[in-house]
C-alpha cells in the first residue's frame, strides 16, 4: 500500500500553482473547487450569466479565495503568471486566450483530464463511456449491471455527479463509470481507462475524430458499434496497451469477439470459454422493458463492458432483466 505521503504527492503537486478555469457551469465550479482545495491559485473566468445556484457556489468560492470573474461584455485574455489553462465548458474550445496559452506552450487540459490527475495511487477503475446519443444511457445500464452485481460503481458526467468530486471522495467507488462528451473527449491527454466505449457518432454534430482520445492508452477492452464502422476504425487507430482488445456490439449475429443477437438472444462471442466455437447466451430481449427494447445499444455496450469487468453471465442477466 502507497504511504500517506505518497498518496498526497499527486496534489502536492499543484500547489502553488496558476490555474485558469475556463467556465463556470457544473465542470469549471468543481475544477475551480477542487484545485483550490490542492493549493493551486485559481482564477474561473465566464461571459455567460450562469444560474442562481452555480452562481451561489461561485460566490461561496471567492469568499474562500478564488477570483470569478463573470462579465458577458468582456472579451477574456489570458492572465499574466497562468501554468495551466483547464477548458471546462465547449464555448471556450477555441477562444483566443486558450489559443494563446498553446501558443506559449503552456499546459492546456479538461475537467475529465484534470479529474484523473487528482486521482490518488490506488483509485478506482475508470470505464470511459462516449457517444452522441448513448452515451449517458450506456453508462446508467452498466452502473445498474454493476451494482446488482455486487460492484459498488458510479455513474458520472451528463446530468449526475462530476467525476472531479468522486474521485476526491475518500469513500468513493470500486469502479468509476465516466461519461464524456465531444468536447471533453478533446482535451484527453493522459486518462488510461480499464476499458472504453464509443457508442455511436452523429456526423452532423461534428467530426469522428472528436473521439479519437478516448480510445487512447485503453488497458484491456475497446468497446465499439459494429453497425457504426467509424467507431470501429478509431478503435483501429487507438495507440492502447498492449493487449487490449476490440470488442463489438450488433444487434446481428455476432462474429468473434463480439456481443449480438441470434433469434432474439443476446449472446457473447468475446468471453465466453468457447468463444470460437460457440456463444454464451446473456438475456433474450423478451425479458426487456419496452424502453430497453426500444434502444438496444445501451444495453449491448453496458454488457460488453460488464463482461470486460469479469461480470459473469448470470448476473449480467441480472442487472439487466428488471427485477
Amino acid at each position: 500500500m502507497p504511504s500517506e505521503a505518497q498518496a498526497l504527492d499527486h496534489l502536492a503537486a499543484w500547489n502553488g500553482r496558476a490555474v485558469l478555469v475556463a467556465g463556470l457551469g457544473a465542470a469549471g465550479l468543481a475544477a475551480a473547487d477542487a484545485l483550490h482545495h490542492v493549493g493551486a491559485k485559481v482564477t474561473a473566468i465566464d461571459a455567460v450569466e450562469i444560474s442562481p445556484d452555480q452562481r451561489e457556489r461561485a460566490q461561496i468560492l471567492t469568499y474562500l479565495g478564488v477570483d470569478i470573474r463573470i462579465d458577458s461584455n468582456s472579451d477574456f485574455t489570458l492572465p499574466a503568471g497562468i501554468d495551466h489553462v483547464v477548458v471546462a465548458h465547449e464555448r471556450y474550445r477555441e477562444a483566443p486566450f486558450v489559443e494563446q496559452a498553446l501558443d506559449q506552450g503552456m499546459e492546456v487540459l479538461g475537467d475529465i483530464e484534470l479529474a484523473w490527475r487528482l486521482r490518488g495511487p490506488d483509485a478506482a477503475p475508470w470505464i470511459v463511456i462516449a457517444g452522441d446519443d448513448h452515451g449517458h444511457e450506456t453508462a446508467l445500464v452498466l452502473e445498474q449491471i454493476l451494482t446488482r452485481s455486487g460492484v459498488r460503481a458510479l455513474a458520472v458526467g451528463a446530468d449526475s455527479r462530476h467525476s472531479i468530486e468522486a474521485v476526491l471522495d475518500p469513500e468513493g467507488p470500486a469502479v468509476l463509470i465516466v461519461t464524456v462528451s465531444r468536447h471533453q473527449a478533446l482535451w484527453l491527454r493522459s486518462v488510461s481507462a480499464y476499458a472504453t466505449a464509443v457508442t455511436d457518432i452523429d456526423s452532423e454534430i461534428g467530426a469522428p475524430d472528436d473521439w479519437a482520445n478516448v480510445y487512447e492508452r485503453t488497458l484491456i477492452a475497446c468497446v465499439y458499434n459494429e453497425q457504426d464502422t467509424r467507431t470501429r476504425t478509431l478503435v483501429e487507430n487507438a495507440d492502447v496497451v498492449e493487449g487490449a482488445r476490440a470488442i463489438g456490439f450488433s444487434v446481428a449475429a455476432p462474429g468473434l469477439s463480439m456481443i449480438g443477437i441470434v433469434e432474439d438472444v443476446v449472446v457473447d462471442r468475446a468471453f465466453g470459454p468457447d468463444r470460437k466455437i460457440s456463444a454464451e447466451e446473456l438475456f433474450t430481449l423478451g425479458e426487456l422493458t419496452d424502453i430497453s427494447r426500444q434502444t438496444l445499444a445501451p444495453v449491448l455496450a453496458a454488457s460488453a463492458l460488464a463482461r470486460s469487468l469479469g461480470v459473469p453471465a448470470q448476473l449480467v442477466r441480472t442487472g439487466i432483466v428488471a427485477g
